[in-house]
């Protein structure tokens, strides 16, 4: 007993050095390069992007990893890098409903019923739910796919990257591996290459927009604003549709029509430059400060009212 302790005692220290030791970057692409290979077993190999659980293996694996990982090794860097804090949560949850609700009702709904009624009148019209006995499934899937896509690519890669570039470089290259990280879908799909390239450039402006979301107005204290507009935007896209497109595997953005995703990418650009605009100019901190002002003003005004 006493023997196979002090021969495993080594053992553990030396791991226990090495993944406290290891860089950031580093370890960033050894769990990127774990993480993409899962996910091309899930989409391709296994096809479970057909059926009803979709591809959750290859989210909760590599994220249980990442907190494992940091949890039993690095654990100053919970906050720091994989931004799971609870500062300024308040604000950030209510901001993160904001952008979710916002991209979802004025890019996806918005431009897809501007085309309907100005650009093709023969173009159908009809709010669907998409496989409503999985509902709520589904959003506990696209929960635990926000967190990690945003711990990994906003949290661990841009964060790493950043200690090796300047800030906007860093935001760059984080959103153009994550726009890359989305083409296996029109693949899987037998998509043409151009519509590989659209969901690349679009994935891209998404993973950018969440980039500055996170630097700028969040102050990279928490990732949780992200983590509530990623999982809105995913979910209500996936789970309602107001256009005649079937749901296909993965991100089912309508590429088939070259003006509608015109339209869609000017609306993204619209609201990507207003929130772009927003973030450089507004923080967390000038939110909350708001926040706190409108609610004195309520509690004076119903106090004045009950006098």
């Amino acid at each position: 007993m006493t023997t196979t302790t002090e021969h495993d005692l080594p053992v553990h220290t030396e791991t226990k050095r090495r993944l406290s030791s290891i860089g950031l970057l580093t370890l960033t692409c050894i769990i990127l390069l774990m993480s993409a290979m899962w996910r091309v077993v899930d989409v391709f190999v296994l096809q479970l992007g057909n059926t009803w659980m979709n591809i959750l293996p290859s989210k909760l694996g590599p994220l249980t990893v990442i907190l494992t990982v940091v949890w039993v090794y690095r654990r100053n860097e919970i906050e720091s890098v994989l931004g799971l804090s609870k500062k300024h949560l308040r604000p950030l949850v209510l901001s993160g409903l904001l952008v979710g609700f916002s991209v979802f009702f004025l890019v996806i709904v918005g431009s897809t019923v501007a085309y309907g009624l100005f650009v093709n009148p023969e173009y159908s019209l009809s709010l669907s739910v998409v496989y409503p006995s999985l509902l709520l499934y589904s959003f506990f899937f696209f929960f635990v796919n926000a967190v990690f896509e945003e711990t990994l690519f906003r949290g661990m890669l841009q964060n790493s990257l950043r200690q090796k570039m300047a800030v906007r470089r860093a935001i760059l290259l984080s959103a153009i591996v994550f726009g890359f990280w989305h083409a296996c879908w029109p693949m899987a799909n037998g998509a043409p290459p151009t519509e590989w390239v659209s969901m690349i450039l679009l994935s891209g402006l998404l993973g950018a927009m969440f980039g500055v979301y996170y630097e700028r107005f969040s102050l990279r204290t928490s990732l949780v604003g992200n983590i509530v507009a990623h999982t809105l935007i995913n979910f209500l896209n996936e789970g309602f549709k107001v256009g005649s497109e079937g749901s296909v595997q993965g991100p089912d953005f309508s590429f088939n029509d070259p003006v509608l995703m015109g339209m869609m990418a000017m609306a993204f650009i619209v609201v990507f430059s207003f929130y772009l605009v927003l973030f450089s100019k507004r923080t967390v901190v000038d939110m909350e400060r708001a926040l706190l002002q409108l609610r004195a003003t309520l509690v004076r005004e119903s106090q004045s009212q009950r006098a």
